[in-house]
């Protein structure tokens, strides 16, 4: 459990030092409302000199009671812990005021002889309480707020390594596909063979060359969309047919590698196994930081989707990228998948 392991830590004594010189401050002046400007230097040395009670008993429940017997499920115990600590320091605070506090403010009285009765020592002891509830709730309300940073932290931790995950098994899935044409394209024409190969090999250059980096001017990854476009309609001509069309300046747009470049190989694979002609568009616009990318895959026949993993990933990359400034919208029709991303970057 969160608290149990939070509150048992090391702390900041500064920041219990603060509490506690805020909660003498605090109650002397409450206490002193009403009653004149005299009243403040004795209620300031009665919260000095008992301030050590309240502290051990604050601390004796926060960090002994709590863990050793509350939080192991022993109720009972906890409760009769709790009023034993409360008799206990009520009667300490109680002598102190009294015998030693009160004499000192005010030499010439007498205090009461009567005031360690059982009344006076359950209500003292059940007043001096509020003390260790405000600290408490302090303490649940910290360590709610570090369980809520852990839980964040893992799941960008776990974001981070599923992205990682996907990008390295992305490259040998388009390396494995690009064979996998070539080979096709070469029973089809092998006249069309040495073309096709220096085109692959262009792309496959400049799509190694950006691995490892986690950011690339998206003009790059625009000029590796628009080789792998015609590498298709290259190989299979008249099977695929491709259009790129884009608007704006991309070269200072800094983004992700291999970011729209997955979901482009997912609409193409979808043209390779369709067996029909098919078309695939991209259009790209860059406005004001604004950018927009549109996809649209159609084919004559009903398209066999296969599993897509790259369309949440997209989701999940720009999310990261530019959180809250995203939105994707997906159309998935018999014969139609299309795909648009808007991004706002700062």
């Amino acid at each position: 459990m969160v608290w149990t392991e939070n509150h048992t830590a090391k702390h900041n004594p500064m920041l219990h030092a603060g509490f506690w010189v805020a909660w003498v401050l605090f109650f002397t002046l409450l206490q002193s409302l009403g009653q004149g400007g005299s009243s403040l230097p004795g209620w300031f040395v009665y919260y000095l000199i008992t301030l050590p009670v309240f502290v051990i008993h604050t601390y004796l429940i926060a960090y002994w009671l709590v863990p050793k017997v509350f939080l192991q499920k022993r109720y009972m115990l906890f409760a009769a812990g709790v009023f034993l600590l409360l008799v206990v320091f009520s009667i300490i605070e109680m002598v102190l005021s009294n015998e030693f506090i009160f004499k000192l403010v005010y030499p010439s009285a007498t205090p009461d002889s009567g005031y360690l009765n059982v009344g006076n020592v359950i209500v003292s002891g059940i007043g001096n309480h509020y003390i260790i509830l405000v600290f408490i709730a302090i303490k649940i309300g910290k360590a709610w707020y570090h369980a809520q940073n852990i839980e964040e932290e893992e799941k960008q931790r776990n974001l981070e390594a599923s992205i990682e995950i996907y990008s390295y098994q992305f490259r040998p899935r388009v390396m494995h596909r690009l064979m996998v044409l070539l080979e096709c394209a070469i029973q089809n024409d092998i006249k069309k063979s040495p073309d096709l190969i220096i085109s692959i090999s262009s792309f496959l250059s400049a799509f190694l060359k950006e691995n490892g980096k986690q950011k690339v001017w998206f003009s790059e990854e625009i000029s590796l969309i628009k080789m792998y476009l015609e590498i298709f309609s290259t190989a299979l001509p008249g099977r695929i047919r491709t259009e790129f069309t884009t608007a704006g300046d991309f070269t200072s747009l800094p983004v992700p590698c291999y970011l729209f470049l997955p979901v482009v190989d997912y609409a193409l694979s979808l043209g390779k196994w369709c067996n029909s002609s098919c078309n695939c568009s991209v259009f790209v616009k860059e406005e004001d930081r604004h950018l927009c990318f549109s996809l649209n895959f159609s084919c004559e026949k009903k398209i066999d989707r296969q599993k897509n993993i790259d369309t949440e990933m997209l989701h999940r990359r720009l999310q990261q990228n530019s959180p809250g400034k995203v939105s994707l919208i997906e159309k998935i029709e018999d014969t139609n998948w299309k795909l648009e991303a808007n991004v706002f970057f700062l």
